[in-house]
């Protein structure tokens, strides 16, 4: 290309990269909201979202690195498939937005963004943008989804351990034993903050030297490894010292700051040998030929820019109509109509030692229920309409307070019910303190199902609203374990069923 073409290209190029910004731009304004909910996030005392301001400094250092090595080739070349995704996931941006699922919407934006910038220039030319962006997942408080897991995975590899050490202790669901007191593997104690750090490290040093996509794979599944490695030594040494100390002992009190250190020399291990890794599987910088693709007439490229925009502002459309919806009616879904079938009436509008940490809805109702020599505890409210932070399922929600009860278990639990077939609840197992046990059954009702799941609340709750039956109840049940839990579990199924049929079923 002689010195007259390259004046006529440039220009060009540059158009083409303001066209760029410029829908990015737009995005971010259309979805102010959700951009100013990320704000939120970090500054919310208690969040664990701290660094989320440094690392947005990080993934824009990686973005302009990449644009600044590419700025003079940058050509829109229009992607249909890409625009496509991208007014799937504005779709989806609106769907979380109807049952206040503030992480989906967060989650959606980053995606949105991307996938603006893959819109525009394609996959060949956009891919260097992809992981930058994508890094900012890891500051969307979503993850917690996969604590659970990783509670269990960590109580079972700390007791292997502790086991190989000859550590004398049991394992209990979610709690070690020692003979100095007990230890549980509580939300805190699943090394979810160390997996999600290890991962966006790894992914940030892969982004500082150029490699193949299956080396970043394998780097980054080998710092989730480490990450969980981390996480159970800390448990293992925490347990360890209370077991030859006691548990009055410092670093078994601040167990987190035993925790961190642990990751962080682990980590800086990992990322020393790690360099050497990656700098043997760097490969070179591809060449690109002098003379780029034709981005076609600028009326062309406007148009593309155009459809771009339409593509992400369909949700926003979509969620200004359901807005206006209103609901058909109000129901009852938690009041009982009269007396309870076997036996079962209510005698104090007081929970007993048990109480969930939940937010109430429009119409509640608790309180202790006998039938015989047998007792039950009621927790029901039922949302008519709901906006954010004032949600029947809410990440903030907690079954027990942790002041004064440890989990051992949870897992799903299905019983047969006349007229309904089998419905599902979440079942926990409580300890005190006083090594008091009790059991307790969660549910929803939206959309006239029973769920057990907080995925599949949100999900049948969604189906309602678009049906103009946005209600949605949040039921549990709790009976102290006195025989044996196989009794208390028969409990509470025979007062679940009463209970349904009272309530309309």
């Amino acid at each position: 290309m002689d010195s007259s073409e390259h004046l006529i290209a440039s220009p060009r190029k540059s158009l083409d990269a303001l066209l760029v910004a410029v829908s990015l731009v737009l995005l971010l304004i259309v979805y102010s909201d959700t951009l100013l909910s990320f704000y939120h996030v970090f500054s919310q005392e208690g969040s664990g979202q701290s660094h989320a301001p440094l690392l947005l400094l990080v993934c824009l250092f990686l973005v302009y690195r990449a644009w600044s090595a590419e700025k003079e080739r940058v050509s829109i070349q229009v992607n249909y498939f890409f625009i496509l995704l991208l007014a799937g996931f504005s779709l989806a941006w609106t769907a979380a937005g109807l049952v206040f699922v503030e992480a989906g919407q967060q989650v959606s934006l980053i995606l949105m963004a991307t996938l603006v910038v893959l819109s525009l220039l394609g996959l060949n030319a956009g891919r260097k943008y992809i992981v930058p962006l994508l890094i900012l997942l890891s500051i969307v408080p979503v993850w917690s989804l996969l604590t659970p897991y990783l509670q269990t995975l960590s109580a079972h590899l700390s007791s292997l351990l502790l086991d190989v050490a000859g550590i004398t202790s049991t394992r209990e669901g979610y709690l070690l034993i020692i003979p100095n007191g007990t230890f549980e593997v509580a939300d805190s104690c699943s090394g979810l903050n160390f997996l999600i750090i290890g991962i966006t490290l790894a992914l940030i040093h892969t982004q500082l030297t150029r490699v193949h996509v299956g080396t970043v794979v394998l780097y980054v599944l080998s710092a989730a490894i480490l990450a969980v490695i981390s996480n159970m030594v800390r448990i293992f040494v925490v347990v360890t010292i209370g077991y030859f100390y006691g548990m009055d002992h410092q670093l078994v009190q601040d167990h987190n700051s035993i925790g961190w250190g642990i990751f962080a020399l682990l980590f800086f291990i990992f990322l020393f040998f790690g360099e050497k890794f990656l700098q043997q599987r760097r490969v070179g910088e591809r060449r690109v030929s002098d003379i780029s693709r034709e981005s076609g007439s600028m009326n062309q490229r406007v148009m593309s820019v155009l459809i771009v925009i339409a593509a992400f502002s369909s949700g926003p459309a979509l969620m200004a109509y359901f807005s206006n919806v209103r609901a058909e009616n109000e129901l009852n879904w938690i009041d009982t109509s009269g007396e309870m079938g076997g036996g079962w009436r209510k005698f104090s509008n007081k929970l007993a030692e048990w109480a969930p940490l939940w937010t109430l809805g429009d119409s509640t109702l608790r309180g202790r229920f006998r039938s015989d020599t047998e007792e039950v505890d009621l927790f029901a409210t039922q949302f008519h309409r709901q906006y954010q932070g004032y949600e029947a399922v809410n990440v903030s929600h907690r079954v027990y307070d942790l002041d004064k009860w440890s989990r051992i278990s949870r897992s799903a639990k299905v019983i047969q019910i006349e007229g309904e077939g089998e419905v599902a609840f979440e079942e926990t197992l409580l300890q005190s303190p006083r090594n008091k046990k009790r059991l307790v059954w969660l549910w929803y009702r939206t959309n006239d199902q029973h769920v057990h799941s907080n995925v599949q609340a949100k999900i049948n709750n969604l189906i309602g609203v678009t049906r103009g039956q946005p209600d949605i109840a949040v039921y549990m049940i709790s009976k102290e374990v006195i025989r044996n839990e196989q009794h208390a579990s028969e409990v509470l199924a025979g007062f679940v069923r009463h209970y349904l049929t009272a309530v309309g079923e």
